[in-house]
């Protein structure tokens, strides 16, 4: 999705519910919700675990990790594909250089575990956008449908008015940030994708 068409559609969701807070959407089952993809996709990222190579500024160390569970949200699938970015601690996204910085493609191990490690990103502001900190995520596996979704900041302040984290079910997928033994900060995501 191009920025513009991003900045439209967030704009025609506005007109579209004039004087009417927004609520979140119901939960009806134990599958991850979805979100919008947003402008800032790169294909091409490379395979790894540190998407922070390369970056030459400070930040939080951040350390991701979780699991990913199929139809029943109980069995584990192995050889999962992740693709993950977000904005840097500047909130900034990397769109043209080679260091593809804060971003990666992942695979999920035998028990469905994956994990990466980079800096907190910051929020930021694109037009009417205010958007709270968050991760992308793209995810593929055999035999479910693909999931575009994100991973939000608990007690972020700029939560309760994204109009995407209130059309999507974004509150439960905002997680808390824990101290990580080795310095930094630590989140657990786990995910669940639908059957075909």
């Amino acid at each position: 999705m191009k920025r513009l068409t991003f900045i439209k559609a967030f704009l025609l969701g506005l007109i579209a519910r004039p004087g009417k807070a927004f609520g979140p959407a119901k939960i009806e089952d134990c599958h991850t919700s979805a979100d919008v993809q947003g402008p800032f996709f790169r294909p091409g990222a490379p395979s790894r675990v540190d998407l922070a190579a390369g970056y030459a500024g400070e930040g939080d160390p951040l350390h991701v990790e979780g699991r990913v569970f199929g139809q029943d949200c109980q069995t584990a699938l192995a050889g999962a594909n992740i693709e993950v970015w977000h904005a840097g601690p500047d909130g900034q996204y990397d769109l043209s250089s080679g260091e593809y910085l804060f971003r990666g493609h992942l695979t999920t191990d035998e028990q469905g575990r994956y994990h990466f490690t980079t800096l907190v990103p910051k929020g930021y502001r694109d037009g009417p956008l205010d958007r709270p900190r968050h991760i992308h995520y793209i995810v593929k596996a055999k035999g479910h449908r693909t999931l575009v979704t994100q991973l939000y900041f608990q007690g972020d302040e700029k939560l309760k008015d994204d109009i995407f984290v209130q059309q999507n079910n974004g509150l439960q997928r905002a997680k808390a940030m824990q101290t990580h033994p080795d310095g930094g900060f630590q989140m657990i995501f786990d995910i669940s994708l639908r059957g075909e």
